[in-house]
């Protein structure tokens, strides 16, 4: 008897310490989860995503499995639209409340194919921001920087994950106006107690798992490559900074200095438009989205709340459209954190130009660097600026006008109810 204590103490302490081993492992400053991009492909896998680096064996069966999954909930909420759509007794507001939740469901579907279209080039824009083809020459502030960009990324996977988390605790409490706001459709009662049960705990339990995660995927992927990009842009804007200290050396010295300081500048600006370019697309066919599912619905949600009084769904609808607006705004503002940066960069380039030392013996040189800083200067704040497939301008701007017309929307459904 004293042996198997013995041993299962052993087997038990064994196990033990390969478990801290494991953990310090991971959190170690080579480990996944000190990397945010680890994070990022695992609320895509969750989601049902090819993540941009594989990691798992059975990737592809929880993908696969999570996908179903997903389709069978659509079905459910179609068939739950259906009935409520061909019942007189329901009232309008559940009614709307119907549309919502298939809507939302489309939407995210729309999200998901989208998110798979448009995985090569996401991508690509991740490698080149995990590389080091862009780089200050300062390794101390690269570092800093990815490391800041890294902890941002982090924190924002973060926060979607304790929504996540909140909703299915909330999804799980025997609360009546859940159960009514969820209830399985006729349809599925006739197929028996155990699978319309199972069904029922598919759609109503796990309905933040299956849909958030997918309704998610663009706004963390667009935000993570901006925030990389922005990082990138700060190393770049560092080493044109740190050209400002050539003016202190003799002129033969400074124009032979920051000839070659100002070619390999070059060729790392020309790196990172190229691929501000592929960027500039993705944010385009994922803002088209955001913006007109924004303008369609937001309204409409607000005025379906007037009519429901305080209840689970009004609760759910007006969470839904301060998420819409949110995103919205989140993605108008790291637009213009990335033009502020350019700004600053640009307010360096005339700072060198300023500083720049003339003389008659090097007019050409002079002549020659002026140029070229004029041109660079010109890029950055003409290169900066990005549109929604030339309709407008992605900015705060933009936002300002959704609110516009988010209450104009519900001006007029108010006055025409």
């Amino acid at each position: 008897m004293f042996e198997i204590y013995c041993s299962t103490r052993n087997r038990v302490r064994a196990t033990w310490s390969s478990l801290q081993v494991t953990w310090h492992e991971f959190w170690s400053d080579g480990g996944p989860g000190r990397d945010c991009f680890w994070w990022l492909d695992v609320m895509m896998l969750i989601g049902g995503i090819r993540s941009g680096v594989p990691r798992l064996k059975n990737e592809d069966y929880i993908r696969y499995f999570t996908n179903v999954l997903f389709f069978c909930e659509g079905i459910v909420f179609l068939l739950q639209l259906e009935h409520s759509l061909n019942t007189e007794n329901n009232d309008l507001p559940v009614k709307m409340w119907e549309i919502v939740k298939f809507g939302t469901w489309c939407n995210t579907t729309v999200k998901l194919f989208l998110s798979l279209l448009l995985h090569e080039r996401i991508t690509v824009v991740r490698n080149f921001i995990t590389s080091d083809r862009v780089n200050s020459g300062d390794h101390a502030f690269d570092d800093y920087e990815y490391q800041k960009f890294n902890r941002y990324v982090k924190i924002m996977i973060g926060l979607l994950s304790s929504l996540i988390v909140v909703d299915i605790i909330l999804l799980t409490l025997p609360v009546s106006s859940i159960e009514e706001a969820f209830a399985s459709p006729p349809q599925l009662q006739k197929t028996g107690k155990v699978i319309s049960g199972i069904i029922h705990c598919i759609t109503v339990r796990f309905v933040s798992l299956l849909v958030h995660p997918r309704c998610f995927s663009n706004l963390t992927s667009a935000a993570t490559l901006l925030l990389g990009k922005r990082a990138k842009l700060r190393m770049l804007s560092h080493r044109f900074t740190k050209l400002i200290t050539l003016s202190d050396l003799s002129l033969d010295i400074y124009f032979e200095h920051m000839s070659r300081e100002l070619r390999e500048a070059l060729l790392q600006q020309t790196e990172y438009w190229r691929f501000l370019g592929v960027l500039k697309g993705l944010i385009a066919e994922i803002f088209v989205l955001v913006h007109y599912f924004a303008i369609l619905t937001i309204g409409a949600f607000f005025y379906i709340t007037t009519g429901t009084g305080i209840s689970f769904m009004s609760f759910a609808i007006t969470t839904a459209a301060i998420y819409l607006l949110l995103e919205y705004y989140f993605l108008c503002r790291l637009v213009d954190s990335l033009q502020d940066e350019a700004e600053a960069m640009a307010g360096v380039i005339l700072e060198l130009c300023t500083r720049m030392p003339y003389s008659r013996e090097h007019h050409s040189k002079y002549i020659e660097l002026r140029t070229s800083f004029m041109i660079i200067l010109l890029n950055i704040r003409r290169g900066m600026l990005m549109n929604c497939f030339e309709l407008f301008e992605i900015s705060t701007l933009a936002f300002v006008e959704l609110l516009n017309t988010a209450y104009s929307v519900l001006a007029f459904l108010i006055s025409f109810g």
